[in-house]
């Protein structure tokens, strides 16, 4: 097939993508043909891939701004406009819609046999697409967990939680007996923590930040002086592993999910097996 068509090809997917005529997109590919999202470090089919950018921008458009053809080869460049009004599989899970325009340039290469695209990458700067999503970089969210720590937990400020985290937080594991896990649950294990151990300190391990989900491993040090898990105080030193997974939304905390190593916490309290048995409480709720 003459290259000039391999070019005509791929002006006619962005012209059924736009339209949003999914099918007719899906025939412009082998059955087999798989994309590459190198920001992203993921693979999809290639139906799997386009379907995934349409139902997160379904007002999405593809303006063309330069098409570089040789042999079975394509290069395209182009500008994607958009509404993130639907979800969008991203690089740690789905990201729910933002309702954030985008603008964004984009490169696709895309081999070609037999007169159908065999298999294609795609590239952009992940960066400045989840800053417009209002996503956060990696470093802003690594921050903003590190301060969270350092204020909420070492410095007993419970008291400002709202710096940190939205008025909607969705706690998914909060303390026995609190309330809908919310901003007042949230406060309320922080301060049953440091009622339990009033010299609490802590200490991360481990933190990784991608797209809006930050992974913290964590140890928490203090002395046992409050009642814990309703043990009550034994004046020991503690030491538990956490494991945290936030997401980000606009700078703030928006979901919250942890597990803690509560039977290692049982043991170094001493807790007897009746005692061990009688602590009943959902995972993560060290509190």
């Amino acid at each position: 097939m003459a290259t000039l068509d391999h070019a005509a090809l791929v002006r006619g997917l962005y012209g059924a993508w736009n339209a949003k005529d999914l099918d007719r997109v899906a025939s412009y590919a082998h059955r087999d043909a798989r994309m590459r999202n190198v920001p992203f470090g993921a693979e999809q089919g290639f139906a799997e891939y386009t379907e995934n950018w349409a139902k997160a921008f379904p007002d999405g458009q593809i303006e063309v701004t330069n098409l570089v053809v040789q042999d079975d080869v394509v290069v395209a460049e182009f500008t994607g406009r958009g509404t993130h009004t639907g979800p969008l599989e991203g690089p740690s899970g789905e990201i729910p819609p933002t309702n954030r325009p985008v603008e964004l340039p984009l490169v696709e290469i895309y081999r070609f046999t037999a007169g159908k695209i065999a298999e294609g990458k795609v590239y952009f700067d992940a960066a400045t697409f989840f800053a417009q999503l209002h996503l956060g970089s990696t470093n802003e969210n690594k921050e903003l967990i590190r301060a969270a720590f350092r204020d909420l937990v070492d410095n007993k400020g419970a008291g400002g939680l709202e710096k940190y985290c939205r008025s909607d937080l969705h706690d998914h594991q909060p303390p026995v007996g609190a309330p809908a896990g919310g901003l007042d649950a949230a406060r309320e294990g922080f301060e049953r923590l440091y009622r339990a151990l009033p010299d609490v300190q802590s200490r991360i391990d481990e933190l990784i930040s991608e797209g809006d989900r930050i992974f913290v491993r964590a140890t928490f040090t203090g002395t046992h002086q409050g009642e814990l898990m309703g043990l009550q105080p034994t004046g020991k030193r503690l030491a538990v592993e956490l494991w945290h997974v936030f997401r980000v939304v606009d700078g703030k905390v928006a979901e919250h999910w942890a597990q803690s190593d509560t039977l290692e916490l049982l043991r170094q309290i001493g807790a007897t097996p009746r005692q061990m048995a009688d602590v009943v409480e959902p995972p993560g709720a060290m509190i």
